[in-house]
């Protein structure tokens, strides 16, 4: 079921493209940029123009822009060229389009759904990963979340006090340990910069919100 739902997400990332591309100018690239260590190709010039909700994405050596497609509450479908991001209370929950193809779905109890301003330290879940293209799936994935405190922090010229939260994810299947971050309106929950790690061999993906009070295309 998992790899049907990714290629029909892809094909479905590769049919909004156009739409998403006549919306948005030339603020839609490509991840693999970024895999290919080519330099950055998000200016400041391109972030003012934009006039839709997009993601910024870091992901290695480069930058990319995603544009929001579609959103039903609070999950949401950001199209690049040739990828499709798919967000859920702000953690990335599908990749579609790279090597590495991550289906990291919420549990129904996951603080992300609560609202990590609302987590209290030390809670703990375990989630199950998928790697399709690898034919690995049900992997374990513990998290643990823990509030840092609120601290200004500038996004593209904005500051904002923003509530840090950290999430140690353990995969013992795979020895993987890493951190996640996430920085979020304290009053809200709502998600405005993360750092996410995906796999063990993909790099960290450190992604911003553009526009977020405007609605989809």
């Amino acid at each position: 079921m998992n790899v049907l739902l990714r290629g029909g997400l892809l094909c479905a990332c590769l049919a909004s493209v156009a739409g998403c591309t006549a919306t948005s100018g030339n603020a839609v690239d490509t991840l693999w940029f970024a895999l290919r260590g080519q330099p950055s190709v998000v200016t400041p010039e391109r972030l003012a123009a934009l006039s839709v909700p997009a993601l910024e994405v870091n992901l290695g050596y480069a930058s990319a822009l995603m544009v929001l497609g579609s959103q039903a509450g609070a999950r949401q479908e950001w199209a690049g060229t040739a990828e499709m991001l798919v967000t859920h209370h702000g953690r990335v929950t599908q990749l579609v389009g790279l090597p590495v193809d991550p289906i990291m779905p919420l549990l129904p109890d996951d603080p992300f759904i609560s609202g990590l301003h609302r987590v209290a330290d030390g809670t703990r879940v375990t989630r199950l990963v998928d790697y399709p293209a690898r034919y690995q799936t049900g992997l374990r994935q513990h998290a643990t979340s823990r509030q840092r405190g609120v601290s200004p922090l500038e996004i593209h010229g904005q500051t904002l006090d923003l509530l840090r939260v950290d999430e140690e994810i353990h995969m013992p299947e795979l020895g993987f340990r890493a951190t996640n971050r996430y920085w979020l309106n304290p009053q809200t929950g709502f998600i405005h910069r993360s750092a996410q790690h995906l796999a063990p061999d993909l790099p960290v993906m450190e992604l911003a919100v553009i526009n977020p009070g405007r609605s989809a295309p």
